[in-house]
This record gives structure tokens, C-alpha cells and sequence, in this order.
């Protein structure tokens, strides 16, 4: 006999989802976190099949979040220089305000942790108990243990 389709809430396919385009996380990083298979995740993963239940398309939407993150701090770069250059060539102390607000951000965006360093398995750096864990599972995301009936 052949396997039980599981169904999962969307609940569950958005966190799977965010954790790979987000948190740049890897399929198995995401299956032990929501308990769903890899193949599963492979699946949502792929792109859409004209005609037929394909994936959600991460992958390309993965490959554009990096971009953007690229892009913003690039564009964050950029524009600090030309405010800078701006700043040098006048007295006006909003344009000196508004580069030392740039600097700033600059400088807490290279201050934080990225993403991907982040624990892989949450349910670890939590220290929450297995007990509580399992019902968070339960309750939340609607999986049950396997030992469970």
C-alpha cells in the first residue's frame, strides 16, 4: 500500500516558506524545525508546472530576496557618499544630520547578526522542554508526534 498524503495548514508552508527565502535556511534545517519531510519541501519549493501541482516557486523568490538585500546595501553605500559629498559643500546642518542618520544605519546594519547565523534549530536555542515543544507543535502548527495516535 502506498503512503498517506499528510495535509499541512498554510501556516505551516508559509513558516517553511520564510525560513528558506528569509533565514536562507536548507531544506533539512527546515524539516526539523516543522517536522515536514524534505522531499515535501523540495516539492513547495520548485517552480510552478503549468497544468500540474508543482511548487510555490522558492527558489526564484529566494534568488530575488538576496538580491534585494544586495541591492539595499549597495544603495545605502551610495547614497551616504552623495550625502556626503552634499554635506562638504554646504553649512546646512540638516544635510550634516541626515548623513550622521545614514552612518548610523550603516552602522547597526553592520553591527547585526545576519540571518543566516542564526540557530538552525530553534526548538534547541529556545530551551524549551520536549513537552512543551511537542504541544506547541501540536497546538500551533497542527502536528502530532508520531508515537501519538
Amino acid at each position: 500500500m502506498g503512503q498517506e498524503k499528510k495535509e499541512y495548514s498554510m501556516e505551516i508552508v508559509e513558516t517553511a516558506e520564510n525560513l528558506y527565502i528569509y533565514r536562507q535556511k536548507t531544506y533539512e534545517e527546515i524539516s526539523k524545525i516543522t517536522g515536514v519531510p524534505v522531499v515535501t519541501l523540495q516539492r513547495w519549493g520548485g517552480d510552478e508546472k503549468p497544468g500540474k501541482k508543482g511548487g510555490y516557486g522558492w527558489r526564484k523568490k529566494k534568488l530575488e530576496q538576496i538580491k534585494r538585500r544586495v541591492d539595499y546595501r549597495r544603495n545605502l553605500y551610495d547614497l551616504r557618499d552623495k550625502m556626503l559629498s552634499a554635506a562638504l559643500e554646504t553649512t546646512d546642518p540638516q544635510v550634516v544630520h541626515a548623513v550622521a542618520n545614514i552612518q548610523r544605519v550603516i552602522d547597526a546594519e553592520e553591527k547585526m547578526k545576519p540571518l543566516e547565523d542564526l540557530p538552525a534549530d530553534i526548538e534547541k536555542a529556545t530551551k524549551l522542554s520536549d513537552e512543551t515543544l511537542a504541544k506547541i507543535k501540536e497546538e500551533v502548527y497542527g502536528i502530532t508526534p508520531k508515537n501519538k495516535s
